[in-house]
């Protein structure tokens, strides 16, 4: 087993660069692999991109051609339209709920593997010292303090 020392070196050092990165930058990578792998989202991802593409394509379209020249053209690509964005939007709106759902899953392990293993180890181990102060160096009241709540005198 690895010392404490290191233990809580290396679990700082990952609390940190979490913090650095950030949280969200964090939750968008792991849900493009979430989203890569074969799970029940990945098919509804795949038909929002495909749905939105739509949309844009009828929407350039329908920018391109008069209203007043051809109305029957305009108007029934309105009409394909407005379907393509409600069919995106019921669609976006079923993933923002997994979404959410994925990103407090993620926030939650996160925090659990990082604070919550932090805490724990400052729990267990708060009668442990880390290294010794040898005698002499610091005077009784100093070392005392140094020592307090929990650590043994001297550490």
């Amino acid at each position: 087993m690895p010392s404490l020392l290191l233990t809580i070196f290396i679990l700082q050092l990952t609390i940190h660069l979490i913090n650095t990165v950030g949280a969200t930058a964090i939750d968008e990578l792991l849900w493009t692999i979430y989203n890569t792998l074969p799970t029940p989202t990945r098919s509804a991802v795949q038909d929002s991109k495909t749905l939105r593409a739509e949309a844009v394509r009828l929407r350039k379209e329908m920018t391109a051609t008069s209203s007043q020249d051809e109305f029957a053209k305009w108007a029934k690509l309105r009409r394909g339209h407005d379907k393509a964005v409600a069919k995106y939007d019921d669609n976006a709106n079923a993933l923002k709920t997994h979404r959410q759902t994925f990103t407090r899953i993620t926030t939650t392990l996160r925090y659990l593997g990082t604070n919550g293993l932090r805490l724990l180890l400052q729990f267990y181990f708060a009668k442990t010292p880390l290294f010794w102060i040898p005698n002499g160096w610091v005077p009784n009241y100093a070392a005392f303090l140094l020592a307090f709540p929990r650590a043994p005198r001297g550490s």
